[in-house]
């Protein structure tokens, strides 16, 4: 799957240009309830797009932004040159978080829950370092999320004409990012639904779990405290 992650990588920043993901980008932002000098950990940040959005929002957190590919990594560092409030580093948390007991006010995983070999052990090291009364905020595909119905929510938000022009401009990418979707994300992954993701996050002693939908109503938006 490494290999499918660091290809993703040369077209996963056109999704930049879909309404319903930076509609998704910011529900997550007022999910996670962000206050200055708090810790985030942004598990399987891919190219940097949600800790981009994040320091729009607020300059005075501290970020550490985690993820398999060194290709997606590479995309993402190039978005922060210069600022010391991020930190970047190559790790598969389905190997384990090497960060202590209580250590972040935060930990957000957008579309990175699904493609896991152990979700269920996984949410539980979030727990761990998670800091007393943090928050987890999880937006991930749902067991019948459709990638037909977000291309039908950019044409409702652009309108046919620019629908169709946008999609001829970037059909390279967008091709790239179809073929990787229906052959290889749409098989063997873990995409729950909301009574099961409840179930796991209760199993590691979540509490004030919360649901709502996003990215035109194709994700689950999870919050949930420790």
């Amino acid at each position: 799957m490494l290999l499918i992650w660091n290809l993703y990588a040369r077209a996963y920043d056109i999704i930049n240009k879909n309404i319903p993901y930076l509609k998704l980008l910011q529900d997550v932002v007022e999910e996670l309830g962000l206050e200055p000098g708090q810790k985030i950990l942004d598990a399987g940040c891919g190219t940097g797009n949600l800790a981009s959005r994040i320091l729009e929002n607020s300059s005075m957190l501290n970020i550490v932004c985690v993820d398999i590919s060194p290709a997606m990594l590479e995309k993402a560092k190039k978005k922060f040159k210069r600022n010391d409030n991020i930190e970047f580093q190559l790790l598969d948390i389905d190997n384990g978080l090497n960060f202590s007991e209580n250590y972040f006010d935060r930990i957000v995983l957008v579309n990175s829950l699904y493609p896991l070999k152990y979700p269920k052990k996984v949410i539980r090291d979030l727990y761990r370092i998670l800091k007393s009364n943090g928050r987890l905020v999880i937006a991930d595909p749902h067991s019948k999320a459709k990638l037909s119905k977000i291309f039908s929510a950019q044409r409702k938000e652009l309108g046919m004409l620019k629908f169709i022009v946008s999609f001829l401009t970037n059909f390279p990418f967008l091709l790239l990012i179809l073929a990787i979707n229906l052959l290889f994300l749409r098989r063997g992954m873990n995409y729950f639904s909301k009574s099961e993701l409840q179930n796991i996050l209760l199993s590691c002693d979540f509490k004030n779990i919360k649901f709502k939908f996003t990215y035109a109503n194709q994700d689950l938006l999870v919050s949930a405290e420790k």
